[in-house]
């Protein structure tokens, strides 16, 4: 590859590794968020004045026994789960920049030998 693509694939894995690293850096500001909120899954708090009965009880049970797992998975697995992809792909787009700063470097001493 000619030495000015190489040096156009490599502002672009940078451009992309500086997106990922910001996209990084926004997932765990939202993670933070998110699991600080975790009590509005309780919220509003049923008492005897607001809603009694067995369908309040049910409700309850479905809050209590669904949305709030749900909600703790989002926060624990899922979330992880993408920050890790996303660590992932941070890793191998610094790989892909090594490698192409060895091309250049490559590219360079086979021009200057010539």
């Amino acid at each position: 590859m000619a030495l000015a693509g190489l040096y156009a694939r490599l502002r672009q894995k940078q451009e992309e590794l500086s997106r990922l690293r910001i996209c990084q850096n926004e997932l765990n500001s939202c993670r933070q968020d998110f699991y600080s909120q975790e009590t509005i899954c309780l919220e509003p708090e049923l008492s005897s004045n607001t809603w009694a009965g067995t369908l309040a009880q049910a409700f309850e049970n479905i809050r209590e026994g669904a949305i709030v797992p749900s909600y703790q998975d989002i926060h624990t697995n899922q979330f992880s789960h993408i920050l890790q992809l996303v660590a992932n792909k941070i890793t191998r787009t610094e790989q892909e920049i090594a490698a192409i700063k060895q091309a250049i470097a490559a590219a360079k001493a086979a021009a200057a030998s010539q």
